[in-house]
């Protein structure tokens, strides 16, 4: 007798009982099972090594990215570290847990079954952890993804006002004098800012401008990542791989003019005097573990 292991197949199609079943008044029938498990026998993650790395790094380096060096500035340097390795030591754990929980699913010990996030509370927890997980997850990608197109189409924004002859532009709605809406096209550039706000870092597009503001940056980052979002893991990790290398490219280079600028730690204290956004901030960037399921099937 051959004994079962990891990769043994779901049903087996050499029983007597199926022999029977798959013929029927001379035709082939085949169950639901024999196609689930000839399904899981051909399926092969199509991901690899460099697209795995890239959607784990890319992961990581999310829109709170941005605010680390004036955390470290208002945290200080030992409680934002020390909080840096706390949150990545808690996200690791929380990826290798998943993928345990989900290798637990019946007949999925090789992860050869999709099992998204929230499907693995139902299966062990029930129908209401799925729902209140379910709701969880979407308002954490939410927060995730708006963050990243406010910063996203700012950095666009910024770009164009710089090096754009026009500068950038945008439709503006906003209330009139007689109390109803009105629709205005406006332009942005450098030339709009002051020393002071350049010093102060607040020289940021259409800052001044009320009303709602629908910029350039927010009508490219629409067409450029839209289609992205219509694609599952495996279709744009192609676009994860190349996002890795810019930033990969991008890092080399503002360390390298860091390092020729010198480093000044003047505006660096040890244990800085503002720490209630600190935990925030730092775990908004560890947010892999979302990815962990759908990775394990694709990779």
């Amino acid at each position: 007798m051959t004994q079962a292991n990891e990769k043994t197949p779901l049903v087996a199609s050499s029983s007597a009982s199926e022999s029977k079943d798959s013929v029927v008044n001379g035709k082939p029938r085949f169950s639901l099972s024999h196609s689930m498990s000839v399904f899981a026998a051909e399926h092969m993650g199509k991901i690899g090594m460099l697209g795995s790395m890239s959607i784990a790094v890319n992961s990581l380096t999310g829109p709170a990215m941005l605010s680390l060096p004036d955390q470290y500035q208002r945290s200080g340097l030992i409680p934002t570290t020390l909080t840096v390795i706390f949150v990545c030591i808690l996200s690791a754990l929380c990826c290798l847990h998943m993928a345990n929980t989900i290798s637990k699913v019946r007949g999925n010990a090789d992860f050869k079954r999709e099992i998204e996030y929230s499907e693995t509370f139902e299966r062990f927890w029930g129908h209401r952890s799925f729902v209140v997980t379910q709701i969880l997850f979407f308002c954490c990608i939410t927060c995730l993804n708006v963050s990243s197109i406010v910063d996203t189409a700012q950095v666009i924004d910024t770009f164009l006002g710089h090096w754009s002859p026009s500068g950038s532009g945008a439709v503006n709605f906003y209330y009139n004098d007689d109390g109803k809406w009105d629709i205005d096209l406006v332009q942005w550039d450098y030339s709009l800012c002051d020393e002071e706000m350049l010093v102060q870092g607040d020289c940021l597009p259409f800052l001044q401008t009320s009303g709602i503001v629908f910029t350039a940056g927010y009508a490219l980052t629409l067409v450029i990542f839209v289609p992205m979002a219509l694609m599952d893991l495996k279709e744009n990790a192609t676009w994860q791989i190349m996002g890795f290398l810019v930033l990969l490219v991008a890092s080399v280079i503002f360390v390298v003019l860091f390092a020729m600028e010198g480093v000044n730690l003047e505006n660096l204290s040890l244990w800085g005097y503002s720490w209630d956004t600190l935990f925030g901030v730092v775990l908004f960037n560890f947010a892999l573990v979302i990815a962990v399921p759908c990775w394990l099937y694709e990779k």
